[in-house]
Formats: structure tokens, C-alpha cells, sequence
């Protein structure tokens, strides 16, 4: 029991696709121009984290 548990970053690219069909649970392709933004930028923040090996700083 003191093994530390097997963990790893969250694929950017696999938040980005669930957030954005949490955003249109119907598939429609109506995602609003923020809510894509909002989106991009979540996405670009877990890969500086990801690249960074989680040294990056917050920028907003």
C-alpha cells in the first residue's frame, strides 16, 4: 500500500472533444464562438502544462 498511484497528464486533444460535446450535447456544430475560445485556450494551457512537465505559469 505504498505505491504511489500511476498517474498521468489528460490528453489535451480528449478534454477539448468532451468539453466541446458538453457545449453540443446534439452534434449540431453550434458551439459559440467563446465557448470555442474558452475551449482553445483550456486545450493550449494542458499542453504548456504537459510540455512544461507542469512548471508553466497561469498567463490570463
Amino acid at each position: 500500500m505504498t505505491e504511489p498511484p500511476d498517474t498521468h497528464a489528460f490528453p489535451a486533444n480528449k478534454l477539448g472533444a468532451f468539453l466541446r460535446a458538453m457545449a453540443d450535447p446534439e452534434g449540431t456544430g453550434a458551439i459559440t464562438a467563446t465557448s470555442e475560445h474558452d475551449i482553445a485556450k483550456i486545450e493550449a494551457r494542458l499542453s504548456e502544462v504537459h510540455r512544461d512537465d507542469g512548471s508553466a505559469e497561469r498567463t490570463d
